[in-house]
């Protein structure tokens, strides 16, 4: 029994909704009311909320039973069950139009009356969690960013969602009635189809998938299929998910990447150490001079992978946040020329010229001096590198409205237009003549991250033969917090 549940009675022989009443209560249910009209009935159906009406069809006044269990239905989720003697052919077709939850003939047995309102608020309510369900799916179905098909038992495309539509670029009608296969690569087409004949046997599957979007662009996903079944088990259709992971791909394969280059970078300096100390303990006659020159290549190469490490452990500061950025207001003009007093040794050996073209009276600015040092450090060294002798490299400063403009050109040999969208990658090197030095393939990206901390930007301009410019600017005041 449905403990305390609400019930009204419409019925207007009085007798009859008394007797009815009086089970009901023997029962255990709340009766809330009797009214013996349907327009009465209304209205107690809306300030009751009862959860289930005993409705008399044939009802006295302007409105019968059948026309307010219409409106009732209309306007409420509540179940009603029809109380009437045996309806004609035409009554009855029109109640069932109401979706009536049963019917009970009169005169009324109690076992009959207990028997009918309980299975329909059973069935009431495995309804409304059913309906309940049906939203939740509708809702994510809907609402969710992820793209969704549902799929007919033999792997037709039955519905897609928002999503799929919005950002695939196709439209509904291209999908309905085609394979999921067939918006697929090659590869991922064979893959698929043993995907689906797991997904026939087991009822569920998952792999990754190339879906190809309308304008040719292709996507990985995370696709994970189950079974829809009946109640017997027999299977309805299937629900497609497929989970956006192109994202997580790319970084998973630059993380491989990066791993590979550091192996590489650090392998490289650590051969060299190795073989150079394995030839002077072997050789203990070994001529001075060449000892000597090995000793050299032993701490040069000492010193770069203690550069590389530096410059790593830098990065990843950075690129986590985990460095702390103190700002003093400081004049570029000064960091400029300390730059470019530390290089001078360096352009020396080759005769370039290393000079600054600066505007007068620049702003002061508020940033991390060390910083910024190191940032023009980077960009100099570099284009003195690439540099032939006796070029010329300049650093220029200006004001750019709300923001410092620095820039370093240099008369060097350029760099080829489609290396420049990866100038500023880890580890990245161009085939470039003056590339024979190596360096730690980092200063460019640590340059860049420098400047992006301080809420800065940072580009490059280059044409092979002609030379390179570098050029970043920075905010002359920072946020609020961020002053001293």
């Amino acid at each position: 029994m449905s403990e305390k549940a609400k019930i009204q009675i419409v019925e207007d022989e009085r007798i009859t909704a008394d007797h009815i009443q009086s089970m009901l209560e023997s029962f255990g249910y709340n009766v809330t009311s009797i009214t013996s009209t349907a327009r009465e009935a209304i209205i107690k159906a809306k300030e009751q909320n009862p959860d289930l009406i005993l409705m008399d069809i044939h009802l006295n006044g302007e409105m019968n039973g059948l026309e307010a269990a219409r409106r009732i239905r209309t306007c409420f989720d509540v179940p009603l069950v029809f109380i009437t003697a045996l309806p004609d052919d035409s009554t009855f077709q029109q109640a069932k139009l109401t979706e009536p939850f049963g019917y009970i003939h009169k005169p009324i047995e109690d076992k009959e009356l207990y028997a009918t309102v309980e299975m329909a608020l059973y069935k009431h309510k495995m309804e409304r969690k059913l309906k309940e369900s049906e939203q939740m799916f509708r809702s994510i179905f809907e609402s969710t960013n992820e793209f969704i098909h549902i799929l007919d038992k033999d792997g037709k495309i039955i519905k897609t969602n928002p999503a799929t539509i919005q950002q695939s670029g196709y439209k509904k009608n291209e999908f309905v009635g085609k394979g999921l296969a067939h918006f697929l690569t090659p590869d991922s087409k064979e893959n698929f189809e043993e995907h689906f004949k797991i997904l026939r046997k087991k009822g569920h599957s998952r792999l990754e998938l190339e879906f190809v979007e309308k304008d040719g662009a292709v996507i990985t996903v995370d696709c994970s299929t189950s079974a829809i079944r009946n109640k017997h088990g027999e299977v309805l259709s299937y629900v497609s998910f497929q989970h956006d992971i192109t994202k997580k791909k790319e970084i998973e394969q630059m993380k491989s990447e990066f791993v590979s280059q550091v192996s590489h970078e650090l392998r490289s300096p650590l051969a060299s150490i190795k073989g150079f100390a394995s030839t002077i303990l072997a050789d203990e006659e070994i001529e001075k001079k060449t000892r000597n020159e090995f000793l050299r290549i032993i701490n040069d190469e000492s010193e770069r992978l203690a550069r590389l490490i530096e410059d790593l452990l830098d990065l990843s500061k950075i690129e986590h946040g985990h460095i702390q950025i103190d700002r003093e207001k400081v004049q570029v003009l000064d960091i400029i020329a300390e730059a470019i007093s530390n290089l001078r040794p360096q352009s020396k050996e080759k005769y370039i010229q290393l000079k600054s073209k600066l505007e007068e009276s620049l702003p002061e600015i508020y940033c991390n001096r060390d910083m910024i040092l190191q940032t023009l450090v980077n960009l100099i060294s570099n284009a003195i590198k690439f540099t032939p002798e006796k070029g010329k490299v300049t650093v220029s400063a200006k004001r750019k409205k709300d923001a410092l403009e620095v820039t370093v050109f240099d008369t060097g040999v350029g760099v080829p237009s489609k290396d420049l969208p990866y100038i500023f990658d880890k580890f990245y090197r161009g085939k470039r003549k003056g590339d024979e030095k190596r360096g730690t393939g980092l200063g460019l990206s640590i340059a860049k991250e420098f400047v992006k901390s301080h809420g800065g930007d940072i580009w490059v301009e280059s044409e092979i033969g002609r030379g390179t410019k570098f050029s970043f600017q920075l905010p002359i005041e920072p946020p609020e917090p961020n002053k001293p």
